[in-house]
């Protein structure tokens, strides 16, 4: 959303103030989750482990489940008490796309669980909620995707600043495809197993495609336009998430395959994407310096620098561990350290608005 354009005051209505908050829990509070849930799974899958590692990823796995129940409960009471509020978000040009939030928290919480729940609630348990977790963001983030994303981009363009926030509505398959290749390596059941790798790769290549067409429309608006200024300036980091998704999802359903050849061509893939990763990183980074120079205030465009690049941080853990590079292990762990200070920061930012009951602006 644009920088001057927040919570407060997108809603066509101007509800009683005990509803206020309720008003304007928007699809993008789910982000909240989706950046709290990826520095858990990151943890997991670093190269490095140990007992304190393991405390840390389960306390944010917690976390991002008690957060995301709660962003659910007051979602649907947001869609039930101020429903004509709630269809004009759903219809806005840009919050629109943030309906692929709830689909990618969803599935981040859903690995969460399988990968830290077992020893708390059982291993089937923990692999049937990942699952029903798994479906359910599948499928919302595809329809997502169809009606949001590909929607807008049968639209022509009419100009405007760059807006990297419709990545958000193509980037849930990618999600789809990295956490159906862990999914499915818990599967005992081949036929399955098979199933959901099957469909993980369906949305891999579909999120190629539509992710790709999207990312190719963002940065060459960014180079008509200029890349986003003031509070939106950290979206500039949101087409990262494609990119660290993509690394992820591309070795891990090689690995998951069983085929030597596949393995080598994820591996292949994913390289190239951490290429692509390295220079979207550095265009982030750039614009968001500018930004900071000149005043970088606090809204919840902020958590575009959690998942994006907690998803960085999965596909080096990923790529070191197929190739053995130690150089590359090595990026995970720094990635991982500067993931987890700007969870901090921007977690504890968002709690303190919380608490004063001063919404932060919509991203």
């Amino acid at each position: 959303m644009t920088a001057s354009m927040t919570t407060r005051t997108a809603s066509p209505t101007a509800p009683a103030p005990t509803t206020a908050r309720l008003a304007h829990i928007t699809p993008n509070w789910f982000t909240t989750v989706m950046g709290t849930g990826i520095v858990a799974v990151a943890a997991a899958q670093l190269p490095v482990g140990g007992h304190g590692l393991r405390l840390l990823g389960t306390a944010l796995w917690a976390a991002s489940v008690l957060v995301f129940v709660a962003v659910t409960v007051a979602f649907a009471l947001h869609w039930h008490r101020h429903r004509d509020a709630a269809r004009a978000y759903a219809r806005h040009a840009t919050m629109a796309h943030f309906y692929g939030a709830p689909a990618m928290a969803a599935m981040t919480v859903g690995a969460g669980t399988l990968l830290y729940a077992a020893p708390i609630v059982g291993a089937t348990t923990a692999l049937l909620t990942d699952a029903a977790l798994w479906a359910a963001g599948t499928a919302v983030g595809v329809v997502t995707l169809i009606v949001v994303g590909v929607g807008s981009l049968r639209r022509p363009d009419r100009g405007g600043p760059a807006a990297p926030t419709r990545m958000m509505s193509v980037v849930a398959p990618t999600v789809s495809a990295s956490t159906g290749a862990l999914l499915a390596t818990h599967i005992a059941n081949d036929a399955v197993a098979h199933l959901i790798l099957a469909t993980a790769a369906v949305m891999f290549a579909t999120a190629l495609v539509a992710g790709g067409a999207t990312a190719v429309a963002v940065f060459r608006r960014m180079l008509r336009t200029g890349a986003p200024v003031g509070g939106a300036a950290p979206t500039a980091w949101i087409p990262l998430g494609m990119m660290g998704q993509s690394i992820t999802a591309s070795v891990a359903l090689g690995a998951a395959s069983g085929s030597t050849g596949l393995h080598s061509l994820g591996v292949g893939v994913g390289i190239v994407f951490a290429g692509l990763a390295a220079a979207t990183i550095a265009v982030a980074i750039t614009v968001t310096a500018r930004a900071a120079r000149r005043g970088l205030p606090f809204s919840m465009t902020w958590w575009s620098f959690t998942f994006p690049i907690g998803t960085c941080v999965t596909g080096a853990s990923a790529l070191g561990k197929a190739t053995g590079s130690v150089a590359v292990d090595g990026i995970a762990v720094a990635g991982f350290a500067a993931l987890f200070v700007a969870w901090a920061v921007v977690a504890t930012r968002t709690g303190a608005a919380v608490m004063r009951g001063d919404l932060p602006a919509a991203a």
